[in-house]
This record gives C-alpha cells, structure tokens and sequence, in this order.
C-alpha cells in the first residue's frame, strides 16, 4: 500500500504499546538464542525484520529498538545477511517499494 500521507501520530501513540509488547517478547527470545526460533536464521526472521524497515523509518521507533541490546544485535545479524541486503536492493531495482512507504 503506498501513501503520500504522513502516518497519524495519535494512531501510532495509542497503539505503540502492542510494538512495546512485541520487541518485549522477541527481547527475551534472543536473550536465549541469536535468531527467532533458534540458533540459524529462517524465515521467521525475515518476516519480522521486514516490518523493522518502515517501524524505523516511517514510525521513529528507533528508540523502542534501541532500549532493547540483544534485539539490536539480532537486527544487525540479519542485515549482514547476503539474502538481507538482496531484499534491500528489491525496491530499487523494481520501483515496487510499497512495504518501505508506510
């Protein structure tokens, strides 16, 4: 879905908490493990961090990623991934971008 306008600020604000929640869980998860579901990267992994791009970029959750370390060590395992930074190029390559301009 793409949009040209800006997020609304009181939808984010009433709903942050459930994101709270979420990287809370994912926090205690890689407390234990260095991915998701265990100690290799899967796919479970990659669907969550699709959802960190327009959260950091669109939403400024920066600092809700930032208070959590072994979720910000995970986030930068998954970028340093050959199939991660792929991905990444998609967007350009196609013009289909629309994951990124939530």
């Amino acid at each position: 879905m793409q949009t040209s306008s800006p997020p609304d600020e009181n939808l984010i604000e009433a709903n942050k908490h459930k994101v709270v929640e979420c990287l809370d869980y994912y926090e205690g998860l890689l407390k234990k493990q260095p991915f998701l579901v265990g100690k290799d990267i899967t796919l479970v992994d990659y669907f969550a961090a699709i959802w960190v791009v327009p959260m950091m970029n669109k939403l400024g959750f920066e600092d809700l990623f930032a208070e959590r370390p072994h979720f910000e060590e995970w986030w930068g395992r998954v970028q340093d991934r050959k199939a991660w930074q792929k991905l990444m190029e998609w967007p350009k390559q196609t013009g289909v971008d629309y994951i990124w301009s939530m």
